[in-house]
C-alpha cells in the first residue's frame, strides 16, 4: 500500500523532468544530439517509462484489491522502479543547478573584469536550457527502461489465463460483506444499555420526521465496533416487533443504486423475489406497499454521502404512516445526510464486558474452569484489543482449539497483520474504510504510523507532520494550516481518529494504527526504544519519536541507505548520529529537535545533494548554522527553516525557496543582501535591519523585480543590529555611513505579477515608493504599512486584487483625502477590499473624499486609538459588515448602515448616537458614557454591554429588542433590569456579572433560556436566576405528571390495592409540587426577597423541584415502555400473547406500577418538604418579606376585520404582498403549499398589515377559500385546525381528535385555491408545522401568510423571501399621531401641541403602536402640563391600564 508514497514521488519526478527536458523535443534533440548530448534520448525515454509506471500504481490504488501473489510482486517491483527513477531524475537536475550556479558566478566574474569574457561548449547549453546528461546517470536510465521491458516481458508470458487452466474460486474475505436481521442475543455482550438507547430515541420522538413521518436514527463508529449487532438487536427487539406491522432489512455496503435498494427492501418486506418488476415501477410498487402501514427499516453499511439519491430512495416512504429507519455507517458525513436526530455512536466495549466476550469466543467449555496459564495471557490479548467486538471475537476464534501456550504468546506478541488471512477478518474490515477516503486521505491517514500508539493526537502537532511530508494539496496561497484542519476533521469524521474525552483530545485507535502500520509497509519505520537500534533495510520514512519511559540514549547499529524521509517528532538523545547519517545520501527532508544530533547533521550535510527541506525547530538553541563550502553545494534545496548564525553563501542555493529570516548589520558578517540576485525561485523573504544597508549597489543586485514565484514579502527597516561579535566595535560602526530607506526601498520593487503580501514597517523616510499602489501589481492581496514616518499615506485604491489593509502606527497621518483612494479623480478606489483597519493612528483627525463606488466590497472595519478622528465618510458604511471603533475619543457619530451586522464600541468617550442600523445582528458597547441615543435595531439577535453604559439605555435596548438571543451585561453600579411583560422570549444565553444588581423583574417570562452564568453577581440574583430555572423546570413537569394522572384515574381497577396506594402517592406527589411551584412562582413574578429565612427556605425548595422533575420524568420513561408494548396488544391473538408475556407486571388499567426505588424517592421528596414546612412559620409570602410588583396586562386574540381608513403609511407593503399572493400559478409551483412570512418587532403593524391584504377585493376574487386564526404563543396543532375548520365553514366544531379535525378539513378545501393567515406565529418546531400542514397539500394551491417577530420562526417556514417590515417614516408617523391625538384631525388643543406632538412623535421612531398608544392618551387632553409629561418621560412610566 505504501506504493502509494512511491506514486507521489514520481509525480513530483515527472513535474521535474518536464521541466528539465526540451520543450520542442524534435529541434532541441537535433541540436542536443550536435553537441554531443544523446543523454537526453534516454531521458526522454525514462519520462515515458515514468508515465507508465506512475499510472499503473495509481491504478491499483484506486480500482483494485490485489489477491494475486504474482501481482503483488508486480506492484512492488514497480514501486522500486518508481524510486529509481526519481533518483536519476533528481540527479539530473542537481546537475542543472549546479551547471546554472557555475554559470552565474562566471558571468559575475565577467563583469567584475576578474576573467575574460569567452563563450564555451557548456555555456551554449546554459542558454540554450539544455545541460548534458552525465554517462553514469544515462546508464542508470536505460537500466531503469530495460528492468521495466524486463518485467513487461515476464508478465507477459507467466501471467496465467483461462487457456492454461480453471481458476479456483476463493471468495475474498475482504469481499464478503453481507448481513441479514438475524441475531443470537444470548452471545451479545455489553450492548444492552445501546439498545435501550436507541430505542428511546425512535419512541420518545426526538429531532424532527422528515415530511412527517420518516424518522432517521443513524448509527456511527469504526469498523468491527458493533453497529451491525446493534441494530439486530434494535430490529428483533419485542417493543419494537410489537409497535411495526411492516419490517425490513438491507444490507446496503458499497454501491448505492436507488433501484437495487429499493427491490431488496419489497424483498424484504414481502419474502419474495421481485425481480419480475420493471425498474420504472419499484418505487410504486414501495410506495403502495407500505402505504398508511408503520414501517420499520434498517439500512446497513450505508456508504453513501450524495443528498440526491437518498431523498430518492425516501420518496416511497412518505405514503406511511410512520417509518422509522436505522442507519449504520461509519463516516459522520453519512450521517449528517440521513439523520433527522443526533446520530448514535457507541463506545467500545469496557474491560469487563471485552473480557467476557474473548472467553466466550476462544474457551469452547465455559463451564468447566478456563486453563490458568492460558487465563492471564488470553486477559492481556483481551486489553490489547481496546474493545473493539470484531478483534475480541477474531482473536478468540484463532485460539479457540489451541492448547499451545507458544501459539497464545505468538498472537499476543504479534501485529494484527501477522495473522493469516483466512483467519483475518478485523484488518479487512477496518480496510474497507481507507478504500474509501480520496488520495490526499490516504497518505494523510498512512503517515500517521509515524505516531506510536496511545499518543494523543493534537491537531497542530499533526498537521506539522502533513506539511513536513509535503502531503497538504496548496492552491499556491499561504493555506497550509487551514487545509490540514480541514484533513484532520475528515479523519474524524470517518472514525478514524476518536475524541478521547471531554477535553477533545484525539486518539487512534490501536487496532486502526496496526491499519495504518499495515499500509505503510517496511518503508515506514518508528525508532522509539532506548536499545541498540538496527534499522530495517527498506525503511525510507522514519520518525525517531522515543518512548516516555526511555532513560538511556539510543544507540544504532546499522542503518538503512533508502531513508529519504527523518522527522525527529520528541526531542532524544542518540548516542552515536553519525551512524545515521554516514552512509545515507537518500534524504530528501530532514527535521531535528536535538541540539547535539543536529550538530553533527550540519557535518554530514555536503554528501546529501537530493536534501530538499531542511529544518532545525527553535528549541536548537546551542546551534549554529553556517553555510558551509559543503552546504552550499545543496543546489536542489528549497526549504532552509532554522536560525541561522551566517548566511554567507546561500546566494549559491539558487533553487530555496523558503529561506530564514534575515536580519542585515552594519558589520556585515551575516548576510549580504546582493546575495539574493540569482535565487529567483524564492517564494517568502523577511529581511530585518535593512536601514544598516551601506551600498546602494548592493541592493540594485539583489533583483528582486526578477523573482516571479516571490508570494510574501516583509521589509523591516528597524535601526540597530550589530552582533555579538562586534558589540565592542560598536561605537566605531556608527560612522558607517548607510543607504537613505526610501532609496532603498524603491530599488526594491518586487515582481508585481506574483507578490501576494506585502509588509512595510519602520520605514524612516517622509516619502513611499513610487512603486507602492501601483495597478501593475494585480495579484497582491493583502498590503500591512507600520510606523512609517510619512505624513500621507500611499494612494493604494488601484490594488485590483487587495482584500486586506492593515495600516497601524503610523502617528504622522492627521488626514486621509482623496489621494488614498487614487490621484485620478476617475478612478474608483479599492473595488476588491474586504478587511481595512487603521490602528494607532494617534494623530488622524479626518478621513474623507470617499467617492461613491468605492470600498464597494468592504465587509471589516476596525480603526483604533485614533483620538483625534472626528468624522468618517459615508460610502464604506454602505457595504461594510462588522465595525470596531476603539478609542476614538473625539468622535461622536458615525454614518448609518444598512449592511453593518456587527459593532464593537470601547472607550469612545464623547460618542452620543448609534445611527439606524437595520440590519444589526451583534452589538458590543464598552465604556461609552456619554451615549444617549440609540435606534432600534429589528435583527439584532446579541447584546454585550460591558461598564460604562446608562441604566436606561440598557432597559430601552432589551425591552425594544425581542429577538435577542444571546445577552452579556457587565456592570459595577447598575443595581435594577425592568422588563416589559413578554421581553425577551428568544433568549437562550444570559451572563450577568453586576455585583450591585438587586432587583430583576419578570424574569420568569425568559422561558427559552439555556445557559445562564452569574459569575461575579450578588448573591441576591444568583438566587434570583436559579429560583427561575427552578420553576420552569417544575412546571414543565407538573404538566406531564398532571396528565398521567387524569388517564389513570379514568381506568382505575377497583379494589386492586396496588394500583390504589400507586396512584395516591402520584397524587400527594402532584400536590407537593404544585405548592413548591407556586412558591416558587410567586417568588419570581411578584416578590423581592429581603429576608434571609425565606431566602434559605426557596433554595431548599429548588432542590426539591430538580429532585422532582427527576422522578417523573423517570416515570415518564416507564409509560413509553409500556404503551409500547400496548401498541397491538388490543384484541385477538396479540391480546393474548400480551397477557401471557406480561402476566404480573402490567395492568389492564391506563396505570404504571411504581418501581420499588421510585417509591422511596417519592416519599423521600414529600418527608423533605414536609420538614421544610416544620421548619418555617408558613408558605405564604407577605409583605413582611418584600415589596411586592405590579402584575402584567394579558394578550388580546385578533380577527380579519379592520377599518382600513384609519390604517397609515402601509399601502405600498399591502400592494406588494398582494402582488406576490394573486400573481402564483397552480402549475407554475411544486408543492401546492406556499408560505409567505411578514417579519418585524412588536407593535410594528404585521397583523394590520395582514388584515389589509386578507381583505382586499383582489384577494377574494382569486381565492376560493380564506381563513384567518390567531395563533399566539400556544402552538397546539389540534386546536389551531379547529380554529382553521370554524374559520372556513363558519360553524362551530366540537370535534378534539386532530385525525378527525384533518379530514373534516381536507374535505373543505381539497382542489381548492385556499388563502390562510396565521397571526402572530412562535413556534419553533418544524415537526409540529408539517403535522399542521398536511391537509393543505391537498389543495390546489394554498397560500399562508404568517405574522411573526422571530426571524427564526419565519425561516422554519417561509417557502417565499420573508417580507420585514419597516417603521413608519416621520411623515407618515406625524399623520398617524395626528389621527389618533387631535379630534377630528384639527390641532385645537393646547397652543404648542402640535410642537410637543412633534417632539413625542419622534421619539416613537416610527413604531405605530407606540404612537397610537401616546396619541390615545392624549386625544382629549387639554392640560398642557400633561403632554410634557408624556414627552419628558420614559414608556414604562405609564400604567399599565395605558
Amino acid at each position: 500500500m505504501a506504493a502509494l508514497f512511491a506514486s507521489m514521488a514520481l509525480e513530483g519526478a515527472l513535474d521535474n523532468i518536464s521541466s528539465l527536458l526540451p520543450a520542442n523535443s524534435t529541434s532541441q534533440a537535433v541540436a542536443a544530439t550536435n553537441h554531443g548530448l544523446n543523454g537526453l534520448d534516454d531521458l526522454q525515454i525514462l519520462e515515458r517509462t515514468m508515465r507508465r509506471i506512475h499510472s499503473m500504481l495509481l491504478e491499483a490504488e484506486k480500482h483494485w484489491n490485489t489477491r494475486e501473489k504474482s501481482a503483488k510482486l508486480r506492484l512492488e517491483e514497480l514501486k522500486e522502479l518508481a524510486y529509481d527513477a526519481e533518483e536519476v531524475v533528481e540527479e539530473y537536475e542537481y546537475e542543472v543547478n549546479r551547471r546554472k550556479v557555475e554559470a552565474f558566478e562566471r558571468l559575475a566574474a565577467v563583469q567584475a573584469g576578474k576573467i575574460r569574457k569567452r563563450k564555451v561548449h557548456d555555456d551554449h547549453c546554459i542558454e540554450a536550457t539544455i545541460v548534458p546528461v552525465p554517462s553514469d546517470l544515462a546508464v542508470r536510465a536505460r537500466n531503469v527502461v530495460q528492468r521495466f521491458n524486463e518485467m513487461q516481458g515476464y508478465y507477459d508470458s507467466f501471467t496465467l489465463s483461462e487457456n492454461d487452466g480453471d481458476r479456483r474460486i476463493i471468495p475474498d474475505i475482504k469481499s464478503v460483506r453481507q448481513s441479514s436481521s438475524v441475531v443470537f442475543a444470548p452471545v451479545i455482550v455489553g450492548r444492552e444499555q445501546d439498545k435501550d438507547n436507541i430505542i428511546r430515541k425512535v419512541f420518545t420522538g426526538e429531532g424532527n420526521r422528515l415530511g412527517g413521518c420518516i424518522s432517521v436514527v443513524a448509527i456511527i463508529g469504526m469498523g468491527g465496533l458493533g453497529k451491525t449487532t446493534l441494530a439486530q438487536l434494535v430490529y428483533n427487539d419485542s417493543t419494537v416487533r410489537q409497535s411495526f406491522n411492516l419490517f425490513g432489512w438491507v444490507c446496503v455496503s458499497e454501491h448505492f443504486d436507488v433501484k437495487t435498494v429499493t427491490r431488496k427492501i419489497i424483498s424484504s418486506i414481502t419474502k419474495r423475489n421481485c425481480d419480475y418488476i420493471q425498474s420504472g415501477e419499484l418505487q410504486g410498487k414501495l410506495e403502495n406497499l407500505i402505504k398508511d402501514e408503520r414501517v420499520f427499516l434498517v439500512l446497513d453499511d450505508v456508504w453513501n454521502e450524495r443528498s440526491d439519491l437518498w431523498e430518492s430512495l425516501c420518496m416511497p416512504m412518505l405514503a406511511s404512516t410512520r417509518c422509522d429507519i436505522i442507519v449504520t455507517s461509519r463516516n459522520e458525513a453519512v450521517a449528517r445526510l440521513v439523520q433527522t436526530t443526533a446520530f448514535y455512536s457507541p463506545n467500545c466495549l469496557s474491560p469487563d464486558d471485552s473480557w467476557s466476550l474473548f472467553k466466550q469466543s476462544a474457551f469452547l467449555d465455559q463451564e468447566n474452569a478456563c486453563p490458568a496459564n492460558l487465563v492471564e495471557i488470553g486477559m492481556r490479548i483481551s486489553k490489547k484489543c481496546k474493545g473493539l467486538p470484531l478483534a475480541l471475537k477474531t482473536l478468540g476464534s484463532v485460539l479457540r482449539f489451541e492448547t499451545n501456550l507458544m501459539k497464545w504468546r505468538g498472537v499476543l506478541e504479534s501485529e494484527l497483520w501477522d495473522l493469516e488471512e483466512s483467519e483475518n477478518e478485523v484488518l479487512p474490515a477496518l480496510e474497507l474504510s481507507y478504500k474509501h477516503i480520496p488520495m490526499h486521505l490516504k497518505l494523510c491517514f498512512i503517515s500517521l504510523s509515524l505516531y506510536p500508539k496511545d499518543t494523543y493526537l493534537d491537531e497542530s502537532i499533526v498537521v506539522w507532520l502533513w506539511k513536513s511530508l509535503h502531503l497538504l494539496q496548496c492552491d499556491g496561497t499561504d493555506n497550509r494550516n487551514e487545509i490540514g484542519g480541514l484533513y484532520f476533521s475528515e479523519l474524524v469524521q470517518r472514525s478514524f481518529l476518536q475524541q478521547l474525552d471531554i477535553h477533545g483530545r484525539m486518539v487512534i485507535h490501536d487496532l486502526v494504527h496496526d491499519l495504518a502500520c499495515f499500509l505503510a509497509g517496511e518503508e515506514f519505520y518508528r525508532l522509539e526504544r532506548d536499545e541498540q537500534i538496527e534499522i530495517p533495510r527498506g525503511v525510507r520514512y522514519m520518525s525517531i519519536v522515543p518512548h516516555p519511559q526511555c532513560k538511556k540514549s539510543i544507540q544504532i547499529s546499522n542503518t538503512s541507505q533508502s531513508l529519504r524521509v527523518l522527522i525527529m517528532i520528541n526531542d532524544t538523545d542518540i548516542e552515536n548520529p553519525e551512524a545515521l547519517l554516514l552512509n545515507c545520501k537518500k534524504f530528501r527532508i530532514i527535521q531535528v529537535k536535538n541540539n547535539k544530533f543536529a550538530k553533527v547533521l550540519l557535518d554530514f550535510m555536503g554528501g546529501m545533494k537530493l536534501l530538499r527541506h531542511f529544518t532545525i525547530l527553535r528549541n536548537c538553541t546551542d546551534v549554529q548554522l553556517v553555510i558551509s563550502n559543503t552546504m552550499s553545494q545543496l543546489f536542489n534545496l528549497k526549504t532552509l527553516d532554522c536560525e541561522p548564525y551566517s548566511l554567507h553563501g546561500i546566494g549559491r542555493l539558487t533553487n530555496l525557496q523558503t529561506l530564514p529570516n534575515i536580519h542585515l548589520y552594519k558589520c556585515g558578517c551575516f548576510f549580504n543582501i546582493r546575495e539574493l540576485r540569482n535565487m529567483n525561485k524564492i517564494r517568502q523573504l523577511k529581511m530585518y535591519g535593512l536601514c544598516n544597508i551601506t551600498s546602494i549597489r548592493d541592493v540594485n543586485e539583489a533583483h528582486l523585480h526578477s523573482k516571479k514565484d516571490l508570494d510574501i514579502l516583509e521589509l523591516d527597516f528597524k535601526r540597530g543590529g550589530i552582533c555579538e561579535e562586534h558589540k565592542e566595535g560598536a561605537d566605531g560602526n556608527q560612522d558607517i555611513s548607510t543607504v537613505s530607506s526610501g532609496v532603498i526601498l524603491e530599488s526594491l520593487r518586487p515582481h508585481h505579477q506574483s507578490l501576494k503580501v506585502l509588509r512595510i514597517k519602520n520605514l524612516d523616510d517622509e516619502n513611499f515608493p513610487s512603486w507602492l499602489g501601483s495597478a501593475s501589481f494585480s495579484m497582491l492581496t493583502k498590503l500591512q504599512l507600520q510606523t512609517c514616518k510619512s505624513q500621507h499615506l500611499p494612494p493604494l485604491g488601484e490594488l485590483a486584487s487587495l482584500k486586506s489593509l492593515d495600516i497601524r502606527q503610523m502617528e504622522y497621518v492627521e488626514h486621509i483625502g482623496r489621494q488614498f483612494c487614487s490621484l485620478d479623480p476617475r478612478v474608483k478606489g479599492f473595488r476588491s477590499l474586504v478587511h481595512l483597519c487603521f490602528i494607532d493612528m494617534s494623530q488622524l483627525s479626518e478621513w474623507s473624499e470617499v467617492q461613491d463606488g468605492e470600498f464597494s466590497r468592504l465587509e471589516k472595519l476596525e480603526i483604533s486609538s485614533a483620538f483625534e478622528l472626528s468624522s468618517l465618510p459615508l460610502v464604506p458604511f454602505s457595504f461594510v459588515h462588522s465595525f470596531k471603533l476603539y478609542g476614538c475619543q473625539n468622535l461622536v457619530t458615525f454614518p448609518a448602515s444598512a449592511t453593518l451586522q456587527t459593532l464593537s464600541i470601547s472607550t469612545c468617550d464623547k460618542l452620543k448616537e448609534l445611527p439606524a442600523l437595520p440590519s444589526l445582528r451583534s452589538l458590543e458597547l464598552f465604556r461609552c458614557p456619554s451615549l444617549v441615543t440609540l435606534n432600534h435595531f429589528p435583527a439584532l439577535t446579541t447584546l454585550n454591554l460591558y461598564t460604562g453604559f446608562k441604566e436606561e439605555e440598557l432597559h430601552r435596548l432589551m425591552n425594544l429588542h425581542l429577538t435577542l438571543v444571546d445577552l452579556s451585561i457587565w456592570s459595577d453600579n447598575l443595581k435594577s433590569i425592568k422588563l416589559d411583560p413578554h421581553s425577551l422570549p428568544s433568549l437562550r444565553n444570559l451572563e450577568v456579572r453586576c455585583p450591585n444588581l438587586k432587583n430583576c423583574d419578570a424574569l420568569a417570562a425568559l422561558t427559552s433560556l439555556k445557559i445562564l452564568n452569574i459569575n461575579g453577581s450578588s448573591p441576591e440574583l444568583r438566587l434570583m436566576m436559579a429560583g427561575l430555572i427552578a420553576s420552569l423546570a417544575i412546571r414543565k413537569a407538573l404538566d406531564k405528571l398532571s396528565s398521567f394522572l387524569t388517564a389513570s384515574a379514568s381506568s382505575l381497577n377497583s379494589g386492586n390495592a396496588r394500583e390504589e396506594q400507586d396512584l395516591e402517592d402520584l397524587r400527594m406527589l402532584e400536590r407537593t409540587m404544585r405548592r413548591i411551584h407556586a412558591t416558587l412562582h410567586d417568588a419570581e413574578q411578584h416578590w423581592n426577597i429581603t429576608e434571609a429565612s425565606t431566602k434559605l427556605r426557596l433554595e431548599e425548595l429548588k432542590d426539591l423541584a430538580y429532585d422532582a422533575e427527576e422522578v417523573v420524568d423517570q416515570y415518564e420513561l416507564n409509560r413509553h415502555k409500556v404503551e409500547a408494548f400496548k401498541l397491538f396488544a388490543s384484541s385477538g391473538s396479540h391480546k393474548r400473547k400480551y397477557q401471557q408475556e406480561n402476566e404480573g407486571f402490567l395492568c389492564e388499567s391506563s396505570l404504571v406500577t411504581i418501581s420499588d426505588e421510585m417509591a422511596i424517592k417519592t416519599k423521600k421528596l414529600i418527608e423533605r418538604f414536609d420538614e421544610i414546612k416544620h421548619y418555617s412559620d408558613n408558605f405564604t409570602l407577605s409583605e413582611n418579606d418584600g415589596e411586592r410588583w405590579l402584575t402584567h396586562i394579558g394578550t388580546i386574540d385578533t380577527s380579519s376585520a379592520v377599518f382600513e381608513q384609519s390604517i397609515v403609511g402601509r399601502e405600498k407593503d399591502k400592494d406588494k404582498i398582494v402582488e406576490k399572493l394573486v400573481s402564483i400559478r397552480c402549475d407554475s409551483v411544486a408543492s401546492p403549499v406556499s408560505v409567505m412570512a411578514i417579519v418585524g418587532m412588536r407593535g410594528l403593524g404585521k397583523t394590520t398589515l395582514a388584515q389589509l391584504v386578507y381583505n382586499h377585493p383582489k384577494v377574494g376574487k382569486y381565492f376560493d377559500v380564506c381563513a384567518w386564526v390567531c395563533v399566539s404563543d400556544q402552538f397546539d396543532v389540534s386546536s389551531i385546525t379547529r380554529s382553521i375548520v370554524v374559520s372556513v365553514t363558519k360553524e362551530k366544531c366540537d370535534l378534539l381528535e386532530l385525525c378527525n379535525l384533518q379530514e373534516i378539513l381536507v374535505e373543505e378545501i381539497k382542489q381548492k385555491k385556499v388563502l390562510l393567515v396565521l397571526d402572530d406565529l412562535w413556534n419553533e418546531r418544524k415537526d409540529f408545522w408539517d403535522l399542521l400542514c398536511m391537509p393543505m397539500n391537498t389543495t390546489k394551491l394554498c397560500m399562508i401568510v404568517v405574522t411573526t417577530w422571530s426571524e427564526k420562526v419565519a425561516k422554519l417556514v417561509q417557502t417565499m423571501p420573508l417580507y420585514n417590515l419597516n417603521c413608519l417614516s416621520y411623515d407618515e408617523s406625524w399623520s398617524l399621531f395626528k389621527q389618533v391625538a387631535f379630534i377630528d384631525g384639527q390641532e385645537n388643543t393646547p397652543s404648542n401641541a402640535v410642537e410637543m406632538g412633534r417632539a413625542i412623535v419622534k421619539k416613537c421612531n416610527g413604531l405605530p403602536l407606540v404612537i397610537r398608544k401616546l396619541g390615545s392618551m392624549l386625544r382629549y387632553e387639554t392640560n398642557e402640563q400633561t403632554w410634557r409629561e408624556v414627552l419628558e418621560s420614559d414608556l414604562w412610566v405609564c400604567s399599565n391600564k395605558e
